[in-house]
């Protein structure tokens, strides 16, 4: 299997935390009558939707690549599918640790506590590579293999999710109930019901690319995933004109489609391809401040999260224009570059 690192990988999540500190900036700073209309559909509610799906599709072919180092060592499988399980646990209590960190930098008051308790992208990540180890397998690599179980299993959550949504929140502990699925739970902002279906499609996805990678065929692939990417777009706009009622919302539940994510997941595609193509042509040699991001995406989550919704001065929290809000963002960014390069520095440096 390959060995070498997919820099494409890194460009394409350090254009996921630029979408992403966009996304929480926006959402802090920007006041009344800005967060509605056409403007605040676009920058914060349909851009908005990408970063987490980009992150934990990205996390999938992660998977993929971890389980091609695995091949490469002759690591047993079931050995490979417990070492990934325990990554997946690594990322889980890191948010957890996180969400505890900011509950005290919040202040620590009581009646935030619950707070520690919410299932954010961090959790969601973690937990869906921890179950995404186990439909996935290193097997996957083989040539003339199909990934059939990561992909019919993204299929099945994407599908059930609408029905699951409108049978509402199931019965037990808030803070467990959370990880099934959205309803009232207001600690469910990004269960496993439709999220585990990116990480599922990007294991099955890496695979894909990795056994192009191993024949030197990664650039014919990248094509067929920009057609595979189409594909999945006009089977999303194909479900969407269907007006399906058992994937429709009502008046009291709004549900995730399966368009949704046909059509996430062909942003996903493409945007990964044409990283690819920008790589090939030589257009991210030297320094480059989206890869940088790409390659400290943790890093930079926490931080930016922090300095945008506890740090910053009360004073502008959704008091600014788009104008303005849009050049902190910039400055942000700038800044998340800066702090993503001393991360990576320090960590040659040991």
């Amino acid at each position: 299997m390959p060995s070498q690192r997919f820099g494409f990988i890194d460009w394409f999540r350090g254009l996921a935390c630029i979408l992403m500190i966009q996304t929480h900036a926006y959402d802090a700073w920007t006041t009344e009558p800005y967060r509605q209309g056409t403007w605040w559909i676009w920058a914060r509610l349909r851009l908005g939707g990408l970063p987490a799906r980009m992150f934990l599709f990205l996390a999938g072919v992660s998977l993929a690549m971890r389980f091609a180092s695995d091949v490469r060592r002759s690591v047993p499988v079931a050995e490979a599918r417990l070492g990934a399980l325990f990554r997946g646990l690594e990322v889980f209590l890191i948010g957890y640790g996180f969400r505890i960190v900011e509950w005290l930098i919040g202040g620590g008051q009581t009646k935030d506590a619950m707070s520690m308790w919410k299932v954010d992208v961090l959790q969601c990540i973690g937990l869906s590579l921890m179950v995404t180890a186990y439909i996935a397998s290193p097997k996957d690599l083989e040539d003339r293999r199909i990934p059939w179980r990561p992909l019919l299993a993204a299929l099945l959550v994407a599908a059930i999710t609408p029905t699951l949504q409108k049978l509402g929140s199931p019965s037990g502990p808030g803070p467990l109930v959370a990880y099934l699925w959205p309803g009232a739970n207001p600690l469910g902002q990004f269960p496993l019901f439709p999220w585990l279906a990116y990480t599922l499609t990007g294991a099955a996805v890496g695979s894909w690319w990795l056994r192009a990678a191993r024949h030197n065929r990664l650039s014919q692939v990248m094509w067929w995933s920009v057609a595979l990417g189409l594909l999945c777009w006009l089977a999303g706009y194909g479900l969407e004109t269907l007006h399906l009622s058992v994937f429709s919302s009502t008046k009291t539940i709004k549900v995730d489609p399966p368009f949704i994510f046909c059509n996430r997941i062909a942003f996903c595609l493409i945007g990964t391809a044409a990283s690819y193509f920008i790589e090939q042509l030589r257009l991210t040699d030297g320094f480059s401040p989206t890869r940088i991001m790409g390659q400290a995406s943790l890093t930079v989550y926490m931080v930016h999260l922090d300095i945008v919704y506890n740090s910053a001065p009360y004073t502008i929290k959704q008091k600014l224009d788009p104008i303005t809000a849009t050049m902190l963002w910039l400055v942000l960014t700038v800044l998340m570059v800066v702090v993503a390069w001393f991360r990576i520095e320090g960590d040659r440096k040991t």
